[in-house]
C-alpha cells in the first residue's frame, strides 16, 4: 500500500513532467511555426511580386496557381498549429475593445476576396441594434467567422451564403453574439452531423473529393467556441444547404448602435455595398523613408517589392546592429522590424534605439515576424514596439500598417 506522502510525491512529478512536456511543445511550436512560415513568406509573397509584372496569361495563370496553393498550405499549417496549441494547453483567450463594425466589415472583405473566382450570391445581414464596441478576443472570433464561412464557400458550387449577425442582451453588459452561415451547398448527411466536430475528419468523400484541407477547421472552430463560453451548431438539408451558428457571449464596451444596417450582396464575382459608395483608393509616399530588417535576404526582397507599391524610399539591412547604424543617421518614417537575428536580434535593437531617447521613442517601428504563436502580439507591444504584422505578409495587412503609420502628409493619391 502506498503511503499518502509517496502519493503526494508521484503527483507532484507526474506534474512537473507535465509542466516539463507542455513547455517542451510549446517551444517546438514556436520553432516550426517560424521554420515554416520563413519560406512561405518567400513563396507567396514572390508570388505576388511575379503578378505585378506584365506576363502572358499562361505564366499569370501558373502564378496564381501557385500563390493559391501557397495560401491553401499556409492555411493547412495554421490549422495544425493551432490545434496543437488547443491541446496542449497553450492557447490563450485574450480579451480586449474592438469596434463591432470595423472588425465586421473586416471579415466581409475578406470573405469578397475569396469569393472572387466563384460566381455565388453572397449576402450579410446585421442587426443594427448591436453594440458599437465590445470586449472580447477579436482575432478568435474571427477565425470562428472565417471558418464557417469558407467551408460555405469550399463546399457551394452554385447559389449562395447568407451571413447574418444579431444579438441577445444577457444582463450585466454582456451580449450573446449570434454569428449565422447559411448556404446552398451540398449539405450534410443526417448520420454524419454527429461526426462533424471531430478531429482530422472530412465527410462524404465520394462527393468531396477534390477539395482541399485537413478536416481540422470545425474542430478548431468548436473548441473556440467552447474556450469563450459559447458553442457551434449545425443544422443541414442533405443536397440543399447547411446554416452554421454560432453563439459567443461578449462584454459590452460601447452600447450605442452600430451606425445603419448592412446589406452586401455579390452575384457573378460583382460586389454591391448599400453602405457606401467610396471606391477603393490607393495611394503614394514618395518623401517617407522606410527602413526594413531582415536576416534573410528573401524577405528583404519580397518586404521591399510589397512596399515598392507606394513609391516609398526604402531601405534594407540584416541585423539590429546596422538598423541602428542607419536610424542614427538616416530620418525613417517607419522601421518593419524582424525578430530572430544574429549578431542583434529585433528585441534587442528596439530596446537600444528607444534608449536613444528624443525623436527615437516616437519612431514607428513594427514588428515584421514569422513568429505567430498566441500572445506574441502583445508581447511585442509591452517591448517597444508599435505594432504587429506576420510572415508570410499579408497585403491587406500590410496596407493598414502603412496608411496607420506613414504621416498622412506624406501621402498623395495613387
Amino acid at each position: 500500500i502506498i503511503s499518502g506522502w509517496a502519493m503526494m510525491v508521484l503527483y507532484r512529478k507526474k506534474a512537473l513532467q507535465s509542466q516539463s512536456a507542455n513547455a517542451a511543445k510549446g517551444l517546438f511550436l514556436s520553432s516550426v511555426s517560424h521554420e515554416i512560415r520563413t519560406p512561405m513568406n518567400a513563396i507567396i509573397g514572390i508570388s505576388e511580386l511575379a503578378l505585378r509584372e506584365e506576363t502572358s496569361p499562361a505564366v499569370s495563370g501558373y502564378l496564381k496557381n501557385i500563390q493559391h496553393a501557397g495560401s491553401n498550405l499556409l492555411s493547412i499549417i495554421n490549422d495544425i498549429l493551432d490545434f496543437s496549441k488547443i491541446e496542449s494547453g497553450r492557447l490563450d483567450i485574450i480579451k480586449q475593445a474592438y469596434n463591432l463594425d470595423y472588425f465586421l466589415s473586416d471579415v466581409i472583405n475578406i470573405v469578397r476576396v475569396r469569393l472572387d473566382e466563384k460566381p455565388l450570391r453572397f449576402v450579410v445581414n446585421i442587426d443594427d441594434s448591436l453594440p458599437t464596441s465590445l470586449i472580447g478576443d477579436e482575432s478568435r472570433v474571427r477565425q470562428v467567422l472565417l471558418n464557417l464561412l469558407s467551408n460555405a464557400i469550399k463546399y457551394t458550387q452554385e447559389g449562395g451564403l447568407t451571413f447574418s449577425v444579431s444579438g441577445e442582451l444577457l444582463g450585466s453588459g454582456i451580449i450573446l453574439m449570434k454569428f449565422s452561415v447559411s448556404d446552398t451547398g451540398i449539405g450534410i448527411k443526417e448520420c454524419d452531423l454527429n461526426k462533424l466536430f471531430s478531429t482530422f475528419v472530412q465527410l462524404d468523400m465520394e462527393k468531396n473529393r477534390g477539395i482541399e484541407g485537413t478536416g481540422l477547421g470545425l474542430a478548431i472552430t468548436h473548441k473556440l467556441c467552447h474556450m469563450m463560453g459559447g458553442n457551434v451548431t449545425v443544422e443541414s438539408d442533405y443536397g440543399k444547404g447547411s446554416t452554421f451558428t454560432a453563439v459567443i457571449p461578449q462584454e459590452i464596451f460601447d452600447p450605442t448602435p452600430i451606425e445603419g444596417r448592412v446589406i452586401d450582396e455579390i452575384t457573378d464575382g460583382k460586389f454591391s455595398d448599400t453602405r457606401t459608395s467610396d471606391a477603393v483608393s490607393y495611394f503614394a509616399a514618395p518623401d517617407a523613408r522606410v527602413l526594413v530588417v531582415d536576416d534573410v535576404p528573401l524577405n528583404l526582397v519580397v518586404a521591399e517589392g510589397l512596399l515598392s507599391l507606394y513609391k516609398m524610399q526604402i531601405d534594407c539591412c540584416e541585423n539590429g546592429i546596422k538598423a541602428i547604424e542607419l536610424i542614427k543617421k538616416n530620418g525613417y518614417d517607419m522601421v518593419l522590424m524582424d525578430h530572430i537575428m544574429p549578431e542583434m536580434d529585433g528585441m534587442e535593437a528596439v530596446a537600444n534605439i528607444r534608449g536613444l531617447g528624443g525623436e527615437y521613442t516616437k519612431l514607428p517601428i513594427i514588428a515584421l515576424t514569422a513568429n505567430a504563436m498566441t500572445g506574441m502580439k502583445n508581447m511585442f507591444l509591452e517591448n517597444g514596439f508599435n505594432d504587429y504584422l506576420s510572415k508570410p505578409i499579408d497585403v491587406v495587412k500590410l496596407d493598414e500598417v502603412v496608411r496607420n503609420w506613414i504621416p498622412e502628409s506624406k501621402m498623395t493619391p495613387g
